[in-house]
């Protein structure tokens, strides 16, 4: 009773490859499928340029106004991003957000807001950002250095709540930051 599991964590994603595929199938080589701000960019825009992504700036209020903290250049590329900034709770003043850690079973706790991951497949990109949100900042950070084939560009709470972000060098060249 009152528990429900939510299978949204590479849904998203993998739908998105499929539409894709269904696409390429019928000749379409340029392409821009979004749901829910998960997207796979394929070619470029009719007018010949990359298609441009914007990278939503997390906020302390679930329905606050949606603002940008960055855009992105891109094409040929998935991109899906994770964060605690819309699905949460505040429970006697504390925030808990709805990305659960498999160690614990309890919501993740700690400063990461939001991990955008860039890859080659949706559903990889949305896993990646969705595991990222479990690891949290550093683990997140190590992984990736460890890792140099993927791109990500992570935001972030420093000790004194001001908004910070870390991008790979990968990301830092399709990234205009607002």
């Amino acid at each position: 009773p009152n528990m429900q599991i939510d299978f949204n964590a590479i849904a998203k994603g993998y739908s998105i490859d499929v539409i894709g595929g269904f696409l390429e199938s019928f000749g379409i080589r340029n392409y821009l499928v979004d749901i829910g701000g998960e997207v796979l960019a394929r070619g470029s825009k009719p007018d010949g340029e990359k298609w441009v992504i914007g990278i939503e700036k997390p906020t302390d209020e679930a329905t606050a106004e949606r603002t940008l903290k960055a855009t992105i250049k891109v094409d040929d590329i998935a991109v899906a991003t994770s964060g605690n900034y819309r699905k949460f709770y505040v429970e006697d003043g504390i925030k808990y957000a709805h990305t659960i850690d498999p160690a614990t079973g309890y919501p993740v706790i700690h400063s990461l807001l939001s991990a955008t991951v860039f890859s080659d497949s949706t559903a990889r990109a949305d896993a990646y950002a969705t595991a990222f949100m479990v690891m949290g900042l550093e683990k997140t950070k190590s992984f990736l250095e460890q890792n140099s084939h993927i791109d990500a560009y992570l935001i972030f709470s420093d000790e004194t709540g001001k908004i910070q972000t870390f991008g790979t060098d990968g990301v830092k060249k399709m990234l205009n930051e607002l």
